[in-house]
């Protein structure tokens, strides 16, 4: 792995430890606006828009992971869950909440 690999993991590492603390005893809206921030201050002092877009999905699995397993109960929790490493989940919860409408 070349050490610009291993610097975005020790990025992503850092600030889920950090983060996280911040997400723990949150509901998952206040969740979801929480990651807003992080989103924006990462984009903010991340000027490399390549690291960005390798740190920011690293660092909200880790979160995820930190925060243990959970089933998908509502729209914030799968909007944070499309972040690409667990879009496959979030997926089957937003086409099971799919309107009557559409079917």
């Amino acid at each position: 792995m070349p050490n610009t690999d291993l610097a975005n993991e020790a990025l992503a590492q850092e600030l889920s430890e950090r983060w996280v603390k911040q997400l723990t005893d949150k509901d998952w809206k206040k969740r979801l606006y929480l990651i807003n921030d992080l989103y924006e201050y990462m984009r903010d002092t991340i000027p490399d828009f390549d690291v960005f877009c390798d740190v920011f999905p690293n660092t909200i699995a880790r979160i995820l992971y930190k925060l243990g397993p959970s089933e998908i109960t509502c729209a914030e929790q799968a909007h944070i869950f499309a972040n690409p490493r667990h879009r496959e989940q979030a997926g089957t919860w937003f086409r099971q909440q799919r309107p009557e409408s559409l079917e």
